[in-house]
């Protein structure tokens, strides 16, 4: 049976039986529907239901019918592509949240209405979604679309203005800002900082700095929506998806036996099933690769302490900030700044004699606490980024144990 024998009903149905192995001979057909099937894919979107790992292949039909609704363009599907954002974040769906942005585009200058509302109610009620693909897709939308610039820039623009945005949302905006070299802005966006409103995990200055250096480019995603149904892009995906399950399995049955080295007896069955004991079969080479393991695990731990502390200075950071904004002083953030750097640079004998909250506490003292739960927080996090800090003062060590807490 053809495609074109099919009930539309039947024909979307399709999307949940096969995988990702649709062809362009579904797309072909898809368009030639367009008008009665948007609805039923739209369907798709919006039941939950549909996004669930039930152990089957089903929820592709979710991807195929994101990818079907942008290859259409058609505004109808607007209500259900942001569902599909929402669920998607949910159960993480990448393969969805890759072709969003590009979704919107496709349905242009009316796509730009529903996307600004949709955030700007989640801004409004303090909501914690960012809004990734939605920004991206506006991005597009910017760069196809001249006449819908200034009205996507200031509507970014407010809502950095309104005070209830996420701090991450907050870091993404500027940085779309600084990669179109919106310099007039600058000013603007150091005052955020400076207020710990941008989430320095999320955009520290220093990549601020740096977008705004590069060849300015509009910050969007594009993707390619009918080549994932090209037979070379399915053989692609076969090719790839055997390839993993091989290296995983593989890779679970090398764990295994570095994991149990010590709890295999060396008389015992191998645990390959060759039938031969450990110890005539895999006991030497599980015995060098934990050996490796342990090795690679020694080089990284110096790496993996460093991203902790960069990771806990800059959350540290942000949270002193905001706290002191909020006191009405945002300029004592940099005088504690110095006093850690003080502390952790002068000689051990002055360091001994001053001991270590006389480089703190005439500064504690300048800042007015509601409570003891208040200033209890604001110590706790003031430790958290003078330990951070100290990872890179290393070269001032004191005693063995350089952080203080």
């Amino acid at each position: 049976m053809t495609y074109s024998q099919l009930t539309d009903t039947a024909f979307v149905n399709l999307v949940f039986t096969s995988a990702d192995r649709l062809g362009e001979d579904y797309v072909a057909e898809a368009e030639k529907r367009r008008h009665t099937i948007v609805p039923l894919f739209c369907r798709i979107l919006e039941d939950e239901s549909n996004y669930e790992d039930d152990g089957t292949d089903r929820w592709w039909g979710t991807v195929h019918a994101v990818n079907i609704l942008g290859i259409l363009g058609d505004p109808r599907a607007m209500g259900a592509l942001l569902t599909a954002s929402e669920y998607s974040s949910l159960y993480d769906i990448e393969w969805i949240w890759d072709a969003l942005a590009e979704c919107y585009l496709r349905i242009g200058p009316a796509a730009v209405p529903p996307i600004q509302e949709a955030i700007r109610k989640s801004v409004d009620e303090m909501g914690d979604r960012l809004f990734s693909c939605e920004m991206e897709g506006l991005w597009n939308i910017w760069e196809a679309y001249p006449d819908c610039r200034d009205d996507i820039e200031d509507f970014l623009l407010d809502i950095l203005n309104t005070g209830n945005a996420p701090y991450e949302m907050i870091g993404d905006i500027i940085a779309d800002f600084a990669s179109i070299h919106r310099t007039d802005l600058k000013p603007f966006f150091e005052e955020l900082y400076e207020a710990g409103e941008v989430d320095l995990d999320t955009l520290p200055r220093e990549d601020m700095d740096y977008f705004y250096s590069e060849e300015p480019a509009a910050p969007g995603h594009r993707m390619d929506l009918r080549r994932f149904y090209s037979a070379e892009e399915i053989e692609k995906r076969r090719v790839r998806w055997e390839k993993s399950k091989a290296e995983w399995e593989a890779r679970d049955f090398e764990s295994y036996m570095i994991d149990h080295l010590g709890r295999t007896g060396r008389n015992a069955p191998c645990p390959c099933g060759s039938g031969q004991k450990f110890k005539k079969c895999h006991l030497e080479w599980a015995t060098e690769m934990a050996r490796k393991r342990k090795e690679e695990e020694d080089l990284q731990e110096p790496h993996r302490q460093a991203r902790e502390a960069i990771s806990m200075e800059r959350r540290s950071e942000s949270d002193l900030r905001r706290f002191l904004a909020r006191k009405g002083q945002t300029p004592m953030f940099e005088r504690l700044r110095e006093a850690v750097q003080t502390a952790l640079t002068d000689p051990k004998e002055k360091f001994l004699k001053k001991r270590f909250f006389g480089y703190f506490q005439p500064l504690f003292k300048e800042i007015e606490f509601r409570d003891e739960e208040e200033l209890k927080w604001f110590t706790d996090t003031f430790m958290d980024y003078y330990n951070a800090l100290s990872f890179s003062y290393r070269q001032y060590p004191r005693e063995s144990n350089h952080l203080h807490s």
